[in-house]
């Protein structure tokens, strides 16, 4: 059979180049259109904080014993001479069941004689979650005080600031982070007189006591502000805004401990003891590399 002409051949080899040419552009403009697409719709849309990075150094808090520790120093405890401010970042990693009790928070010694100190507990009511804060002196004045349920979304940030004023007024503010409402008042106490909670207690973030909770601890900062009550709001509006940062609104002798979970940031370096607790970097690491031991 004969061959066929040379300038058939030449067209069914161009045809083919072009089909070639055509899947190839089709597939780069397919591509180019997904990529496109998506960075229009991520720059057009608002966005909530990304919650799974906003604390990279944040810790896991992942069974009984899981929490860190703070050496005692009279710099964590409050003080007659200052104003006392508390503030913690936490996630919860489920919703609380019915009447369950988590503390998270302490800094008294719940077996000695004289139970003086400070402690923040979480307690699923009704209608929501009801915070805690244990506070007695070493008189034996005080004990744990409720206030005002908020909402506690399971893997969502939270904030509580505990603050403790002209040495008898003590109140608690909360906000979930991306919750346009903000910082909210959850309610205070007038103690009637001068109740100072000094312990010679390590202070403990995270699984306290045979405690049940389960999530993450984000940056913890302790501050002893001058005339704290006109400058509250402000300092916990900061805390909101740049979570990540020391309040601006305060002064760098007013801070006396400011963590990210690993080191105590402030001129105080108070040393922070980890105990089975993982941050947040880690996990990552050991989803990408399996084949790595957890920290």
């Amino acid at each position: 059979m004969a061959s066929p002409p040379t300038d058939i051949k030449g067209s069914r080899a161009l045809m083919l180049l072009v089909g070639v040419t055509f899947v190839l552009s089709f597939i780069l403009i397919f591509s180019v259109t997904l990529r496109l697409g998506g960075y229009l719709l991520t720059s057009t849309t608002p966005l909530e904080p990304d919650q799974e990075a906003i604390f990279p150094e944040s810790f896991i808090v992942q069974g009984p014993s899981s929490s860190y520790r703070v050496a005692n120093a009279v710099d964590l405890d409050p003080s007659r001479d200052n104003d006392f401010l508390f503030v913690i970042w936490f996630k919860l990693r489920h919703v609380l069941s019915e009447d369950e009790r988590v503390t998270f928070v302490a800094k008294y010694d719940p077996n000695s004689k004289l139970r003086a100190g400070y402690s923040i507990a979480l307690q699923k009511d009704t209608d929501g979650v009801r915070p805690l804060v244990y506070w007695q002196d070493e008189s034996g004045q005080g004990h744990w005080y409720t206030f005002a349920t908020m909402s506690v979304p399971a893997q969502s940030w939270v904030m509580l600031g505990l603050s403790f004023r002209s040495n008898q007024y003590l109140g608690l503010h909360g906000a979930v982070m991306g919750d346009t409402q903000g910082v909210k008042l959850l309610g205070g106490y007038d103690l009637e007189k001068p109740m100072i909670p000094t312990s010679e207690s390590d202070l403990v973030i995270g699984a306290f006591g045979g405690s049940k909770f389960r999530g993450r601890i984000g940056p913890v900062g302790i501050a002893k502000p001058i005339k704290l009550g006109e400058r509250l709001i402000p300092i916990l509006n900061e805390v909101i805004s740049r979570p990540l940062e020391i309040p601006a609104t305060l002064s760098t002798e007013e801070v006396t401990f400011w963590t990210n979970g690993k080191a105590d940031v402030t001129e105080h370096q108070h040393p922070i003891e980890q105990r089975n607790a993982i941050r947040e970097k880690d996990v990552k690491v050991a989803q990408i590399e399996p084949s790595r031991a957890t920290r």
